[in-house]
């Protein structure tokens, strides 16, 4: 079940969530993504599957199938993500 107000919890899915926020109209692969994120990091593809599979499963991301692979996007607002943050920081 998905949080109300669902918060990315460490640098792997901020760092997700700040690509997609960036891509969202191009709504990229896991391949994508480790490509982007996952492998400058030296973190494996399946690392970078999982937390996603987490993401949705938060409702900070969703995702749709597209041939054999899932494309991806936000389902969260940047701004209104990074005020949660700083209000729950504070």
């Amino acid at each position: 079940m998905a949080d109300r107000n669902p918060l990315p919890r460490g640098d792997l899915e901020l760092a997700l969530l700040a690509v997609l926020w960036k891509q969202q109209k191009t709504n990229p692969t896991v391949r994508d993504l480790h490509e982007t994120v996952g492998k400058p990091r030296g973190i494996v593809y399946t690392t970078v599957a999982k937390v996603l599979d987490r993401m949705v499963k938060k409702g900070l991301v969703a995702r749709k199938r597209s041939g054999q692979a899932y494309v991806y996007w936000p389902m969260v607002n940047r701004k209104d993500t990074q005020r949660s943050m700083v209000r729950e920081l504070l």
